[in-house]
C-alpha cells in the first residue's frame, strides 16, 4: 500500500531575507505583465504571438533599463535569472492558451 503524506514547513526569514523575497516576487508579478502585454499588442498587430526565445532575448535589456533597487520600484539584479525565465514562459503559454480560448481554433505561428 501506498501512502502519500505531506509536510507543512514555516520559513522564518530575517528582514534581509524578507525584503529579497518581496523584490523577487515583485520583479517576476512585473515581469509577467509585461510579456503579456508585449504579446498581447503582437497579437493584435499580426494575429501571431512570440514565443520563449524571441521574449527571452528581451530580458538583458530589461535589466538594463531597470538596473537597480536603489529608490526604484522595481529592479531586476536582486533576482534569480531562473525565476524571470520562469516567469517568461509561463506567461507566453497562460496567454496563448487564454487567447485560444477566446478567440477559438488554434492560433499559433506557422
Amino acid at each position: 500500500m501506498l501512502i502519500h503524506r505531506g509536510y507543512k514547513y514555516r520559513i522564518l526569514p530575517t528582514k534581509e531575507q524578507e525584503e529579497s523575497l518581496l523584490q523577487c516576487g515583485g520583479n517576476t508579478r512585473f515581469l509577467w505583465n509585461y510579456v503579456l502585454k508585449i504579446n498581447q499588442d503582437y497579437y493584435k498587430e499580426t494575429g501571431k504571438f512570440k514565443f520563449y526565445h524571441e521574449l527571452a532575448v528581451s530580458l538583458p535589456k530589461l535589466k538594463e533599463e531597470y538596473p537597480s533597487n536603489d529608490g526604484q520600484r522595481i529592479g531586476f539584479r536582486g533576482s534569480p535569472s531562473s525565476a524571470l525565465r520562469k516567469a517568461v514562459i509561463y506567461a507566453e503559454k497562460m496567454n496563448r492558451l487564454t487567447t485560444r480560448l477566446r478567440y477559438g481554433g488554434d492560433n499559433t505561428n506557422e
